[in-house]
Order: structure tokens, then C-alpha cells, then sequence
């Protein structure tokens, strides 16, 4: 009997030991209708510049998350599209639902047609039945509330939660912005539509709402700077019906902060404990998966996003080393090793085809232009070698019109600098050859006039 009893606690001890380290330390696996997420960026993104994204996908869902949230803005060409097929595929593959967050096409309001259309393509494409997969959920732009503010208001303050904060003109030409978005999305796919705002900026999304703005899920885009979670969320659950995605959180860190010290993250695991044990709140989003060193490069003194990463950033993009809060979000949320299950998609059906382009731009707005990977430009005729789309045809009337718009903004930002550079450099030569022949009037500047 006692050898029995040793070989049944040596089998229990040996399972202890050969069981993943998650399962011990796992605290919020127990609710059906939550998702934890995190966010990734696509191949623009130096930090994820790769063709192939499986590696970040996979070490997303290894946290155990259920959710991958990515960015898709206007890349309007056939490579961009075949991108977004591999991660929506992988993330079958690998157990999770995308939720994809795209920018409008135009902010203009005279060409709302293109925002429709843009969305149509995209969710056409991708709404089970053209053969590339099903995005789950839209994020129709990123938060726009601070363009909305009026600036008499800062952005960070305790502000943005009344209408007054707010023009209403800005919130009717938004309320049609959005609008014009949403509508492409419902003509053709049955993906859900999230919106999101940042710090206490819920107003123009109440007003949208109560005059008729359709969409499903409130994003709150909340860090841990500004303030218990509860702060945001009690209002937005008082005043909307809708369910709630945390779009974006994470530490809010200064470049002094430890981030090898989990203790630092104790506001992030509270974020955590208020979001699950919130019916109406589905998914808390962790932004963002890796590191983005190259905030460090730019002129910008915003370099928190440089550290907000789970894992450090190697060469190319690759996964140079996962953090300690990589490897505690992944006790907490239940993780580990995953398995990939391939999966394939039908080929659309002859009858569900793409339709016909519905919106087209006059023809004297088409430049032949194209599309840079880059989105760089210094002319309004970008030359590229990338193939058109062929298998989204709603896309072409758009394409050049939706290009020549963001080519046009770039040169008209960059040229009246560049003028004034020019122009200020030949005024100090001038001024500079004015001081030398007539106030120190070298020897070799009278000889000539002598002459």
C-alpha cells in the first residue's frame, strides 16, 4: 500500500513539474464572452517591417490572447492587401479573432463617397465569402476626439466629456465622416464596428450616438497616466449601451522607469482585474507587442511608444528578447506553447463576385499616380512598380483619386517650408554681400569699382 501511495505522489509531483508554468499562476481564463488582445502594426512599421508576420502573430497568441488588433491605412496596393490575407489567416490559424483599425480615405466632406467605397472593398474582401477570410471587427479611425477638441482645451486635461468642449459643426461633419465609413462596411459584411476615443473625450461620440450614429463597440484608448480605469469607464457605461473594448493600455512609462520590475506594472495588473470583472467590458488590448526604437530617432519628444513593447526589438523586426511582463501577461491571461491549425479558405462563388466600382471620380482629378510603399512623396506623380489590384475592382476608381489626395497633402506641407528655406538662405547672401561692398568696403571691392 505505501508503495502505491509513493508511486501515486511521485506521478502527481512529476505532473506538477511537467505542466506548463501558466496553468499555476492563470487568474482570468474563467469568462467566455472575454478576449485579451494585443496590438501589432503592419509592414510600415520598421519595428514589424517583415514579409512574413508569423513570428509576432504567433508570440501574440502565446500570451494567450484571443484577439490580435493591427493597422491597415490606406495601403492601396496589392502587396498591402496580401499582406493583411496572411494575418488574417494566420490568426485563424493560430485560435484568434482580428479586429482591424483603419484611418478614413478623404476627412473631406465633399467626398464622403470614397470613405464608403474604401470600406466596402475592404470588407467585401474580407467577409467570408471572397476567399480571403473574415476580419471580425473594424476600427474605423484612431482617436479622432483630439482633432475634434476645441483647442482652447488641453488635450490631457479633465476635459472633453461635454459638448461645449466642442464645435458643433466639427461633430456633425464627423457624425457624416463616420457615417460614410460605416455605411461600406454594413452594405457588404457583417463585421463588427468599433470607434474609439482617447482620455475623457466621450462627448462627440454621445452626440454621434444619439443622433443615430450606428456602430457596435465603444473603444477606450485608456494608460495608466491617466488614472484608475474606473474614471472613464463608469461614465461610458452610465451614458452608452453598447459593449466596451480597452482599445489601448499599458504602462505609461517615462525612459527612467524599470520596466525589469513587474512591481512598476501593478496599475496596468489593476486595469486588468476592473476590466474582467466588468460584464459589459468584452477585451482589454495590450499596445503593443514589440518595442519601436526608432521613436528614439525622430524629432519628436514623444518616446514612450519607443519602450511600450512586451518584447525588445531585434534586427529587421524580428523578436530580439521577451521582457519579464511578456512572460507575466502570459501566466496571468493563461498562455503558452500553441499548436497551428492550417485552415483554407473557399473560392468565392460565382454569384458573391466583388461588384461593380459604385463611385468613380471626375476625370480631370485622375493624375496617373501610384501608390509608394512608403507613402513618401515630393511630386503629384509617385512612381511604383506594384501591380494593381485586380481582385478588389471597387478599389480602382478610387485608388488614384485617394492617392492624388494624400500626395497633394504631403507637397503642400513640405513645398512652403521648402520655399522658405530657400528663400531665407538668399536673403542672408544677399544681405551678407550688401554688408561687404558697401559697409567694410575691402581694397579688392574699390579697385573693381575704380575700374
Amino acid at each position: 500500500m505505501k508503495k502505491i501511495l509513493a508511486l501515486i505522489v511521485t506521478a502527481v509531483l512529476l505532473a506538477g513539474i511537467s505542466a506548463p508554468a501558466t496553468a499555476a499562476g492563470a487568474k482570468y481564463t474563467g469568462r467566455t464572452d472575454f478576449m485579451w488582445g494585443v496590438t501589432s502594426h503592419d509592414y510600415l512599421y520598421s519595428s514589424y517591417g517583415r514579409d512574413d508576420p508569423e513570428e509576432y502573430i504567433k508570440a501574440t497568441a502565446e500570451t494567450g490572447a484571443k484577439l490580435f488588433r493591427i493597422g491597415f491605412n490606406q495601403q492601396l496596393d496589392m502587396y498591402g492587401l496580401e499582406y493583411l490575407d496572411k494575418c488574417v489567416k494566420l490568426c485563424d490559424e493560430y485560435g484568434m479573432d482580428i479586429l482591424v483599425l483603419s484611418r478614413f480615405a478623404t476627412y473631406e466632406e465633399d467626398m464622403l463617397e470614397l470613405n464608403t467605397a474604401y470600406f466596402e472593398m475592404l470588407a467585401t474582401r474580407y467577409n467570408g465569402k471572397n476567399g480571403h477570410g473574415f476580419i471580425d471587427y473594424f476600427e474605423v479611425g484612431a482617436e479622432e476626439d483630439v482633432k475634434m477638441l476645441n483647442n482652447k482645451y488641453p488635450v490631457n486635461g479633465p476635459n472633453g466629456d461635454m459638448f461645449e468642449h466642442y464645435y458643433e459643426s466639427d461633430l456633425i461633419k464627423w457624425q457624416k465622416l463616420y457615417a460614410s465609413c460605416i455605411k461600406g462596411i454594413r452594405n457588404v459584411s457583417t463585421s463588427k464596428v468599433v470607434i474609439d476615443f482617447s482620455h475623457l473625450h466621450y462627448a462627440p461620440l454621445l452626440y454621434m450616438h444619439q443622433h443615430g450614429l450606428d456602430f457596435d463597440i465603444i473603444g477606450l484608448d485608456w494608460y495608466t497616466n491617466m488614472g484608475p480605469l474606473e474614471t472613464v469607464l463608469e461614465p461610458v457605461l452610465e451614458k452608452f449601451p453598447h459593449d466596451i473594448f480597452i482599445t489601448e493600455t499599458n504602462l505609461w512609462t517615462g525612459p527612467e522607469d524599470d520596466q525589469e520590475d513587474l512591481d512598476t506594472y501593478n496599475l496596468l495588473f489593476e486595469f486588468m482585474d476592473v476590466a474582467y470583472a466588468t460584464p459589459r467590458v468584452k477585451s482589454l488590448i495590450i499596445y503593443e507587442l514589440k518595442d519601436e526604437p526608432e521613436f528614439y530617432n525622430n524629432s519628436s519628444d514623444f518616446t514612450q511608444e519607443a519602450h511600450f513593447g512586451l518584447c525588445e526589438t531585434g534586427e529587421g523586426g524580428s523578436i530580439k528578447r521577451y521582457k519579464p511582463i511578456y512572460y507575466k501577461v502570459q501566466e496571468l491571461w493563461g498562455g503558452g506553447p500553441v499548436t497551428k491549425v492550417p485552415v483554407t479558405y473557399d473560392p468565392p462563388e460565382e454569384e458573391e463576385s466583388v461588384s461593380s466600382p459604385t463611385v468613380s471620380a471626375p476625370e480631370e482629378s485622375q493624375p496617373n499616380t501610384s501608390y509608394d510603399d512608403n507613402n513618401n512623396s515630393s511630386d503629384t506623380t509617385v512612381s511604383s512598380e506594384i501591380e494593381l489590384v485586380t481582385e478588389a475592382p471597387e478599389l480602382e476608381p478610387i485608388r488614384n483619386t485617394v492617392v492624388r489626395e494624400m500626395v497633394t497633402t504631403n507637397t503642400t506641407n513640405v513645398f512652403p517650408w521648402l520655399w522658405f528655406i530657400v528663400g531665407s538662405a538668399v536673403i542672408i547672401l544677399l544681405g551678407a554681400a550688401a554688408l561687404v561692398v558697401f559697409v567694410i568696403k575691402p581694397p579688392f571691392v574699390s579697385k573693381l569699382f575704380k575700374k
